[in-house]
């Protein structure tokens, strides 16, 4: 397949042959144990983009956590849920979860995320177009190989699962005719791209980019251990702290700090740094983000806030 065809790739995704697989939870068993069994290979894969510059170190143990997870979903493709009698209109009422279609993926890269969507695209069998700028391109393109053997092993279309690379995601976004549903994961940046460049129904989110203010040095090895294994960190810290972090914002108190994450920050998972009650309470009232934490940091295996309900349609089935 030519990196530089997306029309070429488009065309094969939307016509990978999508099989009623109702053993999928068996094939998600097979691609964590896979993963499990040739983690060497990928970690191999990893050290060439820490080589680069480019990634930061994956671990197993997050990788088989979020497939665990996503075990746990009881929202499969082709499943009938909530199926009711009416003994009175001598009815039965019942929901059907069908595929979206094509998915058109934008994201920043992180594995976690890439391995998290997939199987959960994968559960409501959707076809899945993956862009994003190349970083961790040595860990996301092991991933995405190792997905597309599982498949193949067990007889399914590779193709439902594709991904291009592209510094410009209009690139892909320009398309839009060919996605049922355009998916931007990054920070708030990509996300305001992705939201300005496509006419499609959007799903967004900051997984996995966490937005850290600090106004005291209590705990300062512990945030210096915290930013050294998250790259995904945009720090705030109040400057008269003097701290010499790589690039890291000065601002001159709290209210700075505060509207500077709410217009900037992924407003996915905020953290304060404080010892004064008052103004934690005062950030965590205003801070706009989907968590918020004090003198804590985000949990590096966090739950993508993206589940399969959002991934599928729901079909209404009356029968007598």
């Amino acid at each position: 397949m030519e990196q530089n065809n997306i029309e070429s790739i488009i065309l094969q995704t939307q016509n990978a042959t999508k099989d009623n697989h109702l053993n999928i939870k068996d094939i998600l068993n097979e691609i964590k144990e896979t993963i499990d069994k040739t983690f060497a290979v990928l970690e191999e894969a990893n050290k060439i983009d820490l080589k680069n510059n480019n990634g930061f170190k994956v671990e197993l143990s997050v990788f088989d956590n979020i497939i665990d997870n996503c075990l746990k979903e009881d929202l499969t493709y082709g499943k009938v849920i909530d199926n009711l009698k009416n003994d009175e209109k001598k009815y039965y009422y019942g929901k059907e979860i069908e595929s979206l279609g094509t998915i058109c993926l934008i994201f920043d890269g992180n594995p976690y995320t890439l391995l998290e969507l997939i199987i959960r695209n994968l559960l409501v069998n959707n076809s899945l177009i993956i862009s994003y700028n190349g970083y961790m391109y040595g860990t996301n393109n092991y991933l995405i190989e190792l997905i597309k053997q599982v498949l193949n092993h067990n007889k399914l279309d590779a193709n439902q699962i594709n991904s291009y690379i592209a510094d410009d995601i209009y690139q892909v976004l320009k398309y839009y005719t060919s996605y049922d549903l355009v998916i931007g994961i990054g920070n708030r940046e990509l996300q305001n791209n992705v939201l300005k460049q496509t006419h499609n129904k959007v799903i967004t989110s900051g997984y996995a980019n966490f937005d850290l203010y600090i106004e005291s040095l209590k705990n300062i090895a512990f945030i210096q251990e915290f930013i050294k294994l998250n790259p995904h960190i945009t720090i705030y810290y109040q400057e008269d702290l003097n701290l010499d972090l790589a690039d890291a914002i000065p601002v001159n108190n709290l209210d700075e700090a505060i509207y500077m994450i709410n217009n900037n920050g992924s407003l996915y998972s905020t953290a304060i740094f404080t010892d004064d009650k008052d103004h934690a309470h005062t950030f965590i009232k205003e801070i706009k983000s989907k968590q918020v934490l004090v003198n804590t940091s985000p949990l590096a295996n966090h739950p993508l806030d993206i589940n399969e309900s959002s991934l599928c349609n729901e079909k209404i089935i009356i029968y007598p």
